[in-house]
């Protein structure tokens, strides 16, 4: 059976997912100072970053329902569409209304659109949560009531490089370094500040490993600063929380929520 899995332009993906053919990200578009940037193999957060630096205003051209019309493999039989927190912008409209169309000309298929209440590698953890789920043979009605139920327990925590973006998305946002997570509401919330970038990893690695069970997976996205993700990383590998830990870079819409020097963390 063939199945898809789309994900607006907030989701993040490892190299894994940007190879597969069952997963595909609908990008974003920013234009800064009379230069593009779009999700794809070739984009470089350095890049796009050194031209806000310039104090130059970005453009962005999210994803529309056209977009994710276009996305949608006719052949799929199975769709999971997942966009980050509706909260944060019309993209999970866009998705709906996509999926709305799509039933209209086609009322057989099994489609289904997720809020994730999240972004960047905690939308991709849900959507890699499908794929294991339907790989292992789950039916499709009982794939979403799984995820769905396991989004309620976000785990997604970001340290922003500056506060901008968080800003622009209405968020309440405290003097100095800070790390925030993402509400049941999927909105960025602060819970700590004024540390220094070594504090706040020390810190937020605390968190996460007293967090759950042993085993499981985390997720890190960062915006242009490898060095500092794989800092984050070998303080996890020492406590031995997880089992898994990948590090990716972040997409277009990350990157301007983030900054340079931030990161995302996602686990389960």
């Amino acid at each position: 059976m063939r199945i898809q899995i789309l994900c607006d332009s907030w989701c993040d993906f490892t190299p894994s997912e940007r190879i597969s053919s069952t997963f595909r990200r609908i990008p974003a578009t920013v234009t800064v100072g009379g230069r593009s940037f779009t999700d794809g193999d070739d984009f470089r957060p350095a890049e796009l970053l050194a031209c806000l630096r310039d104090g130059q205003t970005p453009e962005l051209v999210p994803p529309t329902a056209r977009d994710f019309l276009a996305a949608a493999d006719d052949a799929a039989e199975e769709l999971y569409i997942l966009t980050a927190s509706a909260a944060l912008d019309g993209q999970y409209d866009a998705a709906f209304q996509a999926r709305r169309l799509l039933l209209g000309e086609q009322p057989e298929r099994r489609i289904h659109v997720f809020n994730t209440r999240s972004a960047g590698v905690g939308e991709l953890l849900a959507a890699r949560r499908v794929s294991q789920l339907q790989r292992s043979g789950d039916p499709f009605r009982q794939i979403v009531e799984r995820v769905e139920a396991e989004i309620l327990a976000n785990r997604c925590c970001l340290l922003p490089g500056t506060p901008a973006g968080l800003r622009q998305l209405g968020a309440a946002v405290r003097p100095g370094r800070g790390i925030y997570r993402m509400s049941l509401e999927g909105r960025p919330v602060w819970l700590c500040g004024g540390l220094t970038d070594r504090a706040a990893e020390k810190r937020l690695v605390r968190r996460l490993g007293g967090a759950g069970k042993p085993g499981g997976t985390c997720l890190i996205a960062h915006t242009g600063c490898p060095e500092r993700a794989r800092r984050v990383a070998q303080l996890l590998q020492q406590q031995k929380r997880f089992s898994s830990i990948l590090l990716t870079e972040t997409g277009v819409r990350m990157t301007l929520l983030l900054g340079p020097g931030g990161l995302a963390l996602a686990y389960d």
